[in-house]
């Protein structure tokens, strides 16, 4: 597993209350990191936990 330091950065879990009275937590993926992998607004990531090196991790992937 190949990690980039570079783009490495911290999040904060943030929550939001929607209609109805749900709430969603959200996280927001920094500009440099959005920039470095040509994300564009609307665009589908699918998202999963996977466990490496004995951490729960989440994982986005771009939908193809």
């Amino acid at each position: 597993m190949m990690v980039y330091m570079e783009l490495m950065d911290v999040v904060k879990v943030q929550e939001k209350r929607i209609t109805g009275g749900y709430r969603v937590k959200y996280i927001v993926v920094p500009k440099k990191i959005a920039d470095a992998l040509e994300l564009k607004k609307g665009e589908l990531l699918k998202v999963y936990v996977e466990e490496r090196e004995g951490r729960k991790v989440l994982v986005y992937e771009r939908v193809e």
